[in-house]
């Protein structure tokens, strides 16, 4: 179930052109910009893209820019996590290595969970497992979902 969902939302990414992907990006990053845990936190933590994903780097440089410590991961506040698919109520599919769940996990004090992704990798349902952490926020081109409301958090 799981490789098949990865399968067919990479698939779905992949044929994004170029020029939607920059112009979704920079408006995943703006809307990101304006959450309430990120203007509150002195320290992020995020991921560098790869392929089709999210501009993360354009984040990252103004992160960098309004003075927020960039680390991992001790100290952070705010997350912004990758992943391949996401649901309304915050589950995500990750690229299956279980990393970020790991990381999370291992430390003291929880960070705000957000995600940037396309509209394209909301998805109804997705298989969870115990050890998978739930995103508190997903941030699309087209609107930013507080899931945490959603699961109680």
């Amino acid at each position: 179930m799981k490789t098949t969902i990865r399968r067919t939302i990479l698939a779905q990414r992949e044929q994004l052109p170029v020029a939607v992907r920059a112009a979704h990006s920079a408006t995943i990053t703006e809307r990101l910009l304006q959450l309430p845990a990120y203007l509150q936190s002195e320290a992020v933590l995020g991921y560098m893209n790869f392929g089709a994903e999210f501009a993360s780097e354009l984040w990252v440089e103004r992160a960098l820019a309004d003075g927020k410590r960039l680390a991992l991961p001790k100290e952070v506040e705010f997350a912004l996590l990758p992943g391949v698919a996401f649901t309304r109520d915050g589950a995500r599919l990750g690229y299956g290595g279980g990393y970020y769940d790991k990381l999370l996990a291992s430390m003291a004090q929880r960070p705000a969970l957000v995600a940037a992704a396309f509209a394209l990798q909301i998805v109804e349902a997705l298989p969870q497992e115990a050890t998978d952490v739930k995103v508190e926020w997903v941030v699309t081109e087209r609107e930013s979902i507080a899931c945490a409301l959603q699961w109680g958090a």
